[in-house]
């Protein structure tokens, strides 16, 4: 998905990857004349239990490569990826860094879209999350209708807050239409994998990352918004580096029906 600056000594890059075939990989930096190789170290988010897999690979530290990363550099060198088994083969990736500064104070890294149809609830989703102080939102695509894409397009045109649309789908191997989704070959959306490239793409980018699934309603008791509770736990806590809003289970009955929600209870600092 992407690869990204942590430290002028660290890149981590998040990838999808065959579960059978784990393979070494390299990165290749170019800035001019310059050309800096290194070697990177791959790690499972998870295990695999289907074909593919999310993992994420991070350099090995490498002293040519902080020249080539140090803040004196006006711009970003040129990046390139190759494996092992084909050395060759170089293809480009974006390098964004992720070092600062921080250009927004919250931000929100929502939950791939998977065979979204329902473009009410992108409207709820971005209002609620507005109110509460956030002005940069993550959008991860895999599949959505026309009508979805409309709402989002016309958030993100507004000018009002900045809306990212990642493309996230695996590549097809065959236009044929009876050609199998990539996406059933990967268990439940491989989620992990674009909720960890979301942290690392808004690390230089907000202060607060918030993680949430679309349906997902926070609502604050007092007159303050998420932004001014977090920034008050900060302050007391200043070595914090998370908070986990823990839900707790209710029913209500409406008629003769019984109803399942859960609702968040209380901040947990971490």
């Amino acid at each position: 998905l992407g690869a990204y600056v942590i430290s002028s000594y660290s890149i981590r890059i998040t990838a999808t990857n065959k579960c059978m075939l784990p393979v070494s990989l390299k990165l290749h930096l170019r800035n001019g004349t310059n050309f800096v190789t290194v070697p990177m170290l791959t790690h499972p988010i998870l295990a695999c239990p289907c074909d593919f897999y999310g993992h994420y690979a991070v350099t090995f530290r490498n002293k040519a490569m902080e020249e080539l990363l140090s803040k004196s550099q006006q711009t970003l060198p040129q990046a390139f990826l190759s494996r092992a088994d084909k050395p060759a083969v170089k293809v480009p990736i974006q390098l964004l860094d992720a070092r600062g500064p921080w250009k927004h104070k919250m931000a929100v890294c929502a939950t791939p879209l998977s065979l979204a149809a329902d473009w009410t609830l992108m409207v709820q989703f971005f209002e609620i999350w507005i109110a509460q102080g956030v002005t940069k939102f993550y959008i991860y695509i895999q599949s959505l209708a026309p009508e979805v894409f409309a709402v989002l397009k016309l958030y993100q045109q507004s000018g009002d807050v900045s809306v990212e649309l990642i493309s996230y789908a695996l590549p097809e191997t065959s236009k044929n239409s009876n050609q199998i989704d990539s996406f059933l070959r990967i268990h439940r959306d491989e989620r992990s994998l674009p909720v960890n490239d979301c942290l690392l793409r808004s690390r230089g980018n907000a202060k607060y990352t918030i993680s949430a699934d679309f349906e997902e309603v926070f609502v604050t008791f007092k007159n303050f918004t998420l932004f001014e509770m977090l920034e008050k736990q900060q302050g007391m806590s200043q070595k914090s580096g998370s908070y986990v809003i823990r839900s707790t289970s209710a029913y209500y009955e409406v008629g003769s029906s019984l109803f399942f929600f859960c609702y968040s209870s209380n901040l947990k600092v971490l």
